[in-house]
């Protein structure tokens, strides 16, 4: 008889400022791919405080166990819930005779090939994922593990291993320290296997997808500063691959999330642009805050015929930006910083880092640099630029000096879309607030657009921390639908 699998998803409980229904379709999302192996003789174990309402749930292959604990909260809850639903699946197997176990995330994704290769290869004590892709659910960016993360897949997610139990294996008291009981750390089991001589072998193809940046991920809220998460996701998009049916089909890649709308305010720049203008034409992109070129890839496939200028003043990431994409003469790399005035001025220089930011006179900084700073208005006048299309400026708390070096040019409606990074509540204080960007294009005859890439604070409550506002000048607004002329 062929051993059973078993695939283990704890599952998030319903708690105020959750959107249940992005937990309901994440989920949805991870049985899907579960219900498309090839070999459909396995069981989908789902423990949580509150059953969803999906269609996937309906298949008698999917059995939900509701727990019976406390729910979690706090976010120092977060692990132990998890921990806790985990052991409830646990016990579920224990009734049914033991098998390979499957620790799944209910927010990635499975190669629809696993169940079958467990079989196939028949290896006695379990398997690890060495290799996997991870997922920008935002913008549906997909690129392979090991790349996005330097490591195997093995210590990157939660959903990296089949371990096969025996009955056993799952016995509770008096015996409090079981084998199951010792899977706790993912990046731990290959070492928890091979203490008790029960070695894991590797998966020869690509497992599984962790599918990052679903404001759900415990590892995003918890554990990783906003640096972090936005330097990975950076990686992500610049090491992304082509998305072929294959691999849609292989791992039931969601549609929505490979379009880039998988969450609210998230759409395109570009299709709302050609929606609402059309015959628009983006020819002059300034890119201020480039840091290696993430915006400038997007700029470049979204507007092949457009100028691009970017401004980076980090002597390292300027390296780094000149490298990020072969020799094209519609780009421009500028090694300096944009602001409210002309001169010199300090900067944290921390490598590549997505957060480095010019400093205030009082601040200090282990790892600083001088660099050259300019305003808007002069850089344009000494290079003979008149209009800018698309002003995109990234500065981590610059912004508003930013746009004060371009007064004149914005006064004159010289620039027709601007888009800035705004603070939405009062404890963000990286980003220049929403309201004080709005005071002052309003005054100059600017209206907002659009919200794009809305972030939720990774710690404490849940609650929107930044945005990507874009303002429109009253000019540009006033071509309505015709075309540019």
């Amino acid at each position: 008889m062929p051993p059973k699998v078993f695939f283990s998803v704890p599952l998030v409980s319903k708690r105020p400022g959750l959107d249940w229904n992005i937990v309901t379709t994440l989920l949805s999302n991870t049985i899907r791919s579960v219900l498309n192996q090839t070999d459909p003789d396995f069981i989908v174990l789902i423990c949580s405080h509150d059953k969803p309402e999906c269609a996937e749930m309906e298949d008698p292959r999917v059995k939900f166990i509701e727990a019976t604990f406390p729910r979690a909260l706090e976010p120092n809850q977060f692990v132990l819930d998890k921990m806790r639903k985990r052991r409830a699946t646990g016990r579920e197997v224990y009734k049914m005779g033991g098998g390979y176990v499957v620790m799944l995330d209910a927010d990635d994704l499975v190669s629809r090939r696993l169940v079958a290769y467990f079989r196939q290869a028949e290896a006695p004590h379990g398997y690890t994922f060495p290799t996997g892709y991870a997922m920008d659910f935002a913008t549906g960016a997909l690129a392979p593990v090991p790349g996005a993360w330097s490591k195997p897949f093995t210590e990157c997610s939660g959903s990296s291993g089949a371990i096969y139990f025996e009955r056993e294996d799952f016995k509770e008291p008096p015996e409090p320290n079981t084998y199951f009981r010792q899977f706790r750390k993912h990046r731990e089991w290959p070492a928890v296997a091979a203490r008790h001589a029960r070695p894991l072998s590797p998966v020869p193809f690509p497992a599984a997808v962790a599918v990052l940046n679903t404001q759900t991920n415990i590892s995003f809220v918890l554990r990783r500063p906003e640096e972090r998460v936005k330097a990975l996701l950076s990686k992500i998009d610049r090491l992304s691959i082509p998305i072929t049916p294959a691999l849609i089909e292989e791992f039931s890649l969601p549609l929505a999330a490979i379009r880039g709308k998988a969450k609210a305010g998230s759409n395109s720049f570009a299709d709302d642009i050609a929606a609402s203008m059309p015959g628009y034409d983006i020819r002059i992109v300034f890119d201020v805050g480039a840091n290696v070129g993430q915006s400038l890839r997007r700029c470049l496939r979204l507007w092949p015929g457009a100028s691009v200028w970017c401004f980076e003043p980090v002597a390292e990431t300027f390296r780094k930006l000149q490298t990020s994409i072969p020799h094209n003469d519609q780009v421009f790399f500028v090694n300096t910083a944009l602001g409210d005035y002309d001169g010199v001025a300090r900067m944290r220089a921390r490598s590549s880092s997505l957060t480095n930011r010019l400093l205030r006179s009082d601040e200090r900084d282990d790892r600083t640099q001088d660099v050259q700073i300019a305003r808007g208005d002069s850089f344009c006048r000494n290079n003979g630029i008149d209009h800018i299309n698309f002003l995109k400026i990234d500065t981590e708390g610059n912004d508003l000096s930013v746009l004060h070096g371009f007064s004149e040019m914005i006064q004159t409606h010289k620039i027709d879309f601007i888009q800035v990074e705004a603070g939405m509540h009062p404890g963000n204080h990286t980003h220049v607030p929403l309201e004080q960007f709005k005071s002052f294009l309003e005054s100059k005859g600017y209206s907002l657009f659009k919200f794009y890439g809305q972030t939720l604070e990774w710690n404490g409550p849940i609650k929107l921390r930044r945005t990507d506002p874009v303002f429109i000048s009253e000019t540009a607004a006033c071509r309505g639908r015709s075309p540019q002329s």
